[in-house]
């Protein structure tokens, strides 16, 4: 090969190479450029999930004023309108807790079930409520109960709602109190084009091809365990694990002459699975390897009758929000999370047992 042949060769790998780099240097500035058109986000520095959450002398919080994509915080660090740290008089306070399901991940802005039942307040009582979203992505209960005594008490709510994810009792190592610092290191670059590229593929991919990627993942996580490894049916010591921490929790509220409403957590997944159930099952093992798709579906009928037991002995109300929401496929997105038409559902049913709980038809709400 001649020095003249070997000179193009470098020259065409410089071009393909730079037409890359250029290519991709425009696909990350039009990322910037959207987020910052679209949701407001700086054009250069971070813009990452990340910017949701803090770590700080109470813990594991919400960021003030945190903001990522559609997800604006307030303030406090909570999802939705401003507030004071007092309370108007003769308003209840209601403070609903929980995970992503309460938060709300795939909704339409302003459509989270917690806003959605302040509007269905608001039409019957206006002024008279105010609905605080104290939820985020990954709140476990014992989170939720740290959260709330050094934190969350202070907002005095007159009422606590309780959302659990169940589905957090099928890792491997159960939740506990386990607080994290979270990496806001604004010289870290992050590719805002990659972010998009890992939050969107999963939607457009066939749906044979997330099979093959849940089934690649699980198999890597079983491979080489024990039989006994496996649960052969709902861990029942899992179980009452999640029913010692949601009564610590309640005791926490009601030390602070707080009422306390319990709901049962809701999915999609009917007696009869649909393929698409099944295929969903899969993806939920996959986080989930010890349990077998039916014992995770077995598990989590077994803690919502367990919620409604306990709610029964405490003399607490109980929102039913898995029946009353159903099983229509339209009010989920995924297995648990939901729409607009789902988080309205269980905006529904929160609303009235709120209502039932201040008991507002004849009694000033004021503290």
């Amino acid at each position: 090969m001649t020095k003249q042949t070997n000179n193009k060769m470098v020259v065409k790998v410089l071009r393909v190479v730079s037409a890359v780099l250029v290519f991709a240097v425009a696909l990350e500035c039009f990322a910037r450029f959207e987020d910052a058109v679209i949701w407001g986000a700086p054009f250069w520095g971070l813009s990452w999930k990340g910017d949701l959450l803090t770590h700080d002398d109470k813990g594991n919080r919400g960021k003030p004023n945190g903001r990522y994509q559609k997800w604006k915080l307030n303030r406090w660090g909570f999802r939705g309108p401003d507030i004071s740290l007092k309370k108007k008089n003769g308003t209840a306070r209601v403070m609903v807790v929980g995970a992503s399901e309460t938060f709300g991940l795939f909704e339409t802005e302003g459509m989270e079930f917690p806003r959605q039942t302040q509007r269905i307040l608001d039409r019957s009582h206006p002024g008279r409520f105010e609905v605080i979203n104290a939820a985020w992505a990954g709140m476990s209960i014992p989170m939720a109960s740290h959260n709330f005594e050094v934190w969350l008490k202070q907002f005095a709510p007159d009422f606590v709602v309780i959302y659990p994810s169940p589905q957090f009792y099928l890792n491997e190592e159960p939740p506990r109190l386990r607080l994290f610092r979270i990496d806001t290191d604004p010289s870290v670059f992050m590719p805002r084009i990659w972010q998009k590229t890992k939050g969107l593929a999963p939607q457009f991919l066939p749906m044979w091809v997330r099979e093959k990627i849940w089934q690649h993942r699980l198999d890597r996580q079983i491979k080489g365990r024990p039989e006994r490894w496996f649960w052969q049916q709902p861990p029942t010591d899992r179980v009452a694990l999640l029913l010692r921490h949601l009564n610590e929790f309640i005791d926490r509220i009601e030390r602070e002459d707080i009422g306390v409403l319990l709901a049962s957590h809701a999915n999609r997944f009917g007696e009869v699975l649909t393929l698409l159930d099944e295929q969903l099952l899969l993806s939920i093992r996959s986080f989930y390897p010890r349990a077998t798709g039916r014992d995770v579906l077995g598990f989590e009928r077994l803690v919502n009758a367990r919620i409604r037991q306990l709610a029964k002995r405490r003399k607490l109300p109980f929102i039913n929000v898995h029946d009353y929401v159903g099983k229509d496929p339209s009010y989920f997105i995924d297995s648990s999370h939901f729409t607009d038409g789902g988080a309205g559902r269980v905006a529904e049913v929160m609303a009235r047992h709120i209502l039932e709980a201040a008991d507002l038809a004849g009694t000033h709400v004021s503290r």
